[in-house]
């Protein structure tokens, strides 16, 4: 049984109109879908969420933590410092900054959405936790 769906296409009436593919964005999506499924069910209130998305919204969903950015082979531990980098954005931060200072020509092409709204390096962390907010807030704003 399906109770609920959320795509990647949804995601720019939250604040997030650029990077719909990256590992931000599927953990906007886990959110969006935990979010709806609690509100759904009138247990949104009940819940609150952490920080990694449909898990922490409550959802029992199987998975494994090797799968998270972050989990060490070595030590079979994950990282949540770096799994948090991921979860907002700070991969792509980083990676923008790298091209902006070493090759600005690949930065302009591979960036141009980023540049014309505007979003820099710095601001990659709050645009993510407006999304999260505005998820958290209002989960099925419209029909899709």
């Amino acid at each position: 049984m399906v109770l609920a769906s959320a795509y990647a296409h949804e995601l720019p009436r939250y604040g997030l109109e650029v990077g719909l593919t990256n590992y931000a964005a599927a953990y906007c999506i886990g959110l969006l879908l935990a979010r709806c499924v609690l509100k759904m069910l009138e247990m949104d209130n009940e819940y609150e969420d952490n920080v990694k998305g449909a898990l922490d919204s409550r959802l029992d969903i199987p998975h494994s933590d090797k799968r998270f950015c972050g989990f060490s082979k070595d030590s079979k531990q994950l990282d949540a410092e770096v799994h948090r980098k991921y979860i907002y954005g700070g991969h792509v931060a980083a990676y923008m900054k790298i091209l902006m200072e070493d090759e600005p020509e690949k930065y302009q092409s591979h960036f141009a959405k980023y540049i014309k709204r505007r979003i820099e390096p710095n601001g990659i962390e709050e645009l993510y936790k407006k999304v999260h907010a505005a998820i958290r807030a209002d989960p099925r704003s419209k029909e899709v």
